[in-house]
């Protein structure tokens, strides 16, 4: 009997000691799996990391290269490589290609004089040589007339359109819209010139002008009987030389009423008293 409880203690040990293998050989292997997968993990974020990094350089590089490329080109060149702080001096646009940014009153004429448009709202465009007609707030129209008459609160400006035409220098003078100065046997023509001038402030001795502009000219013709057009100066000797078949005559009344021939009007009466005398064509 004492044999037999003996061997079934061996048995109930043997069995305990069985489970306990299992549990410790389970928990080895899930310890095992656990490290594994820890270390997958670290390998992964190394990666990861490792990827945003050079994801990060090629960023950084693009953008340093992006900077020394405008740098470079803002400055001609001279500061190729070398990181320079942006130029910040430039200004934009100033100007405007219109005669007059203010919409005006004004009427259009067709072919023979005849009036096709009375006080309508009209801009000239004196870079492109158009006339702008605006209908509504947003509807404008570029239209080409034979001649049109603008008016503001100091009176009335008649133009009339030439073709290309060369003047008695030689000098060719395009497509145009000349303002009316005097018109009998003798014509006074005003030309209004607008050029874009560019921006000029990066050159070494540059004009140190950081925006683009419209430079306006303004261009004075004598125009004959035969057609010829005569560009003249607004001054004594100019006006005499073209004139100078009456020149002693002349030159006494710009004496005796102190003619300023830089004033418009005043180069006006000349040629008022210079038809009176009688002209030679």
């Amino acid at each position: 009997m004492s044999s037999i409880s003996q061997n079934s203690r061996n048995c109930i040990n043997l069995k305990y000691q069985f489970i306990l293998n299992i549990i410790s050989i389970t928990l080895m292997k899930s310890i095992i799996v656990l490290l594994v997968m820890l270390s997958l993990s670290v390998k992964a974020q190394k990666k990861d990391s490792l990827m945003i990094a050079n994801d990060q350089y090629a960023n950084d590089a693009a953008r340093l290269s992006m900077v020394n490329n405008q740098i470079d080109n803002q400055a001609g060149g001279f500061f190729h490589g070398t990181i320079q702080p942006f130029d910040t001096r430039y200004q934009g646009l100033k100007g405007t290609y219109y005669l007059n940014p203010m919409w005006l009153e004004g009427d259009l004429y067709g072919n023979a004089g005849k009036l096709v448009a009375s006080r309508v709202s009209i801009k000239y465009d004196a870079l492109n040589k158009e006339v702008i007609q605006r209908n509504t707030e947003k509807d404008t129209i570029a239209v080409y007339p034979s001649a049109f008459t603008l008016y503001d609160q100091l009176g009335s400006y008649h133009f009339v359109h030439r073709e290309g035409f060369t003047t008695t220098s030689g000098k060719t003078i395009p497509n145009t819209y000349l303002q009316v100065l005097f018109l009998n046997k003798i014509g006074f023509y005003k030309n209004f010139t607008k050029s874009l001038l560019a921006a000029d402030y990066k050159r070494p001795y540059s004009d140190n002008r950081p925006y683009d502009s419209f430079e306006e000219k303004t261009e004075y013709f004598l125009a004959r009987e035969n057609g010829q057009m005569e560009q003249i100066k607004l001054n004594q000797r100019s006006l005499l030389q073209s004139l100078q078949d009456q020149k002693k005559a002349l030159e006494i009344y710009i004496k005796t009423y102190q003619l300023d021939l830089k004033r418009e009007a005043d180069v006006v009466s000349l040629l008022t008293y210079y038809e009176s005398l009688g002209v030679k064509q």
